[in-house]
């Protein structure tokens, strides 16, 4: 009688024991059961970071940059798939490298655009130059005041040298100055 209470015994110690390294949360368990209260954010940080990422890579379309945008996708879906396997840990990891690389996109996008507005307005220079050779010979043909024509010369000089920095604002100065010099000429032809 007692070996069967012994073994009656081991038989629901052993199925206890079961039962409970069955339920007992192991690591993996407990990040799994953290999982449903963060993943939603961590989801959506996913998703605002890819749509962030689609606004820059669309400006940069918009305007011909070449910019590689692949690294920034590829972290997005790693980031994906670490949550989808449970992992919030390293997805929220990968979050922070895809926030920096979108920094570095931006820092990109910014140097290519202001090295965008550069090369325009050094070619808007170049073009009002042309016209300001036209512009003086024009005066000198109709014998302008030398005060003029010593105006549109200085403005041309200025202007000239402007387009040769990468100065910007120092180019549109010029520029305006410039147009409203020729409108001044053009007044006095009439």
């Amino acid at each position: 009688i007692h070996r069967e209470h012994f073994l009656s015994a081991m038989k629901i110690f052993n199925e206890i024991i079961q039962q409970i390294s069955e339920t007992a949360p192991t690591s993996e368990t407990a990040l799994s059961a953290s999982q449903p209260a963060e993943a939603p954010r961590i989801s959506n940080e996913i998703d605002r970071s890819e749509r962030y990422i689609d606004q820059l890579k669309g400006i940069s379309d918009k305007n011909g940059f070449e910019i590689d945008f692949s690294h920034a996708y590829e972290l997005i879906d790693i980031a994906r798939n670490q949550l989808g396997e449970g992992n919030s840990e390293a997805a929220n990891s990968t979050i922070e490298e895809i926030k920096h690389s979108i920094s570095e996109l931006n820092k990109t996008l910014r140097e290519k655009t202001r090295q965008y507005t550069t090369d325009r307005a050094k070619t808007l220079a170049e073009k009002y130059l042309e016209d300001l050779d036209i512009l003086i010979a024009e005066a000198e043909e109709v014998g302008v005041s030398q005060e003029t024509l010593a105006k549109l010369v200085e403005i041309k000089e200025h202007l000239n040298s402007a387009s040769d920095s990468s100065d910007v604002d120092q180019i549109i100065n010029e520029l305006r100055q410039l147009i409203s010099a020729k409108q001044d000429f053009e007044d006095t032809k009439i």
